[in-house]
């Protein structure tokens, strides 16, 4: 099991000094990041909801500081969330958020999900659970699709027959002209973001999101098109494209 923090290769932003101002960086991001994770729960609450399963449950891949939990179990009380996180400093925060959910509804997992199995789970969680749901948002970006490949073939490991894959992230597009253009779009949305949150003269050193070097050097977005294919090549039966807007989108695969 991972156990690390500080030594992984996205220490800049998921350290303990990037933690504690990921979600006031969050807050501030462009209105399509609020959209893309309103969409993306909604159908991660319909998925739990519908199942006829008597404890169903939703595997997240890279649960960050619990947002996304937190409103999941919220609007679905049956459902038990599974979060797993490689950075301890952001799991120290999702357990504050979850406190009331942790032990029969929520368990957070400090583990890299590319070693996930179905095994990691019945060991370390009730066995009585169906998995209904993968999902994973804002996480697979900083990835190679090697390894993002292992991510897929992990989620669909450990999902029921009949579950749904649900990923926010973001990719890139076939065409240079349309990267390009994304990219810009990224970049004067970072720009007004850190001018809302520090003024005229934002910190040259503090670790957080709302860099031009996190978009430039941090994230490996890959062509959409590309990575769906991988989707199907590890065995999902269909693909959706739930959600379009510049790198953002919110995808879907079922199992």
């Amino acid at each position: 099991m991972y156990r690390g923090d500080d030594s992984v290769e996205t220490h800049h932003v998921f350290g303990v000094e990037g933690a504690a101002g990921y979600d006031d960086d969050a807050r501030l991001m462009a209105r399509r990041y609020r959209r893309a994770h309103q969409i993306q729960n909604a159908l991660v609450c319909r998925v739990l909801k519908s199942t006829c399963a008597a404890r169903p449950a939703v595997v997240d891949l890279g649960c960050g500081t619990g947002n996304d939990a937190l409103e999941i179990l919220s609007r679905v009380p049956g459902a038990v969330y599974i979060g797993i996180e490689r950075s301890v400093a952001m799991l120290d925060r999702a357990r504050v958020k979850l406190r009331p959910f942790l032990g029969m509804r929520a368990v957070l997992l400090n583990d890299d999900f590319r070693e996930l199995t179905p095994l990691t789970l019945t060991e370390l969680c009730e066995k009585d659970l169906d998995i209904v749901c993968v999902m994973s948002a804002l996480a697979l970006h900083h990835y190679q699709m090697a390894e993002k490949r292992l991510a897929y073939e992990r989620a669909r490991a450990v999902l029921q027959p009949g579950g749904l894959l649900v990923v926010t992230d973001l990719f890139a597009n076939v065409s240079n002209f349309a990267n390009d253009y994304a990219m810009r779009c990224e970049l004067v949305d970072v720009r007004r973001a850190r001018s809302r949150r520090w003024g005229a003269t934002p910190p040259m050193s503090m670790s957080t999101t709302l860099s031009e070097r996190h978009y430039r050097e941090e994230n490996r977005p890959q062509v959409l098109l590309e990575e769906l294919a991988v989707i199907c090549s590890v065995g999902f039966s269909f693909q959706e494209i739930i959600y379009r807007h510049g790198q953002l989108a919110v995808i879907s695969a079922g199992g």
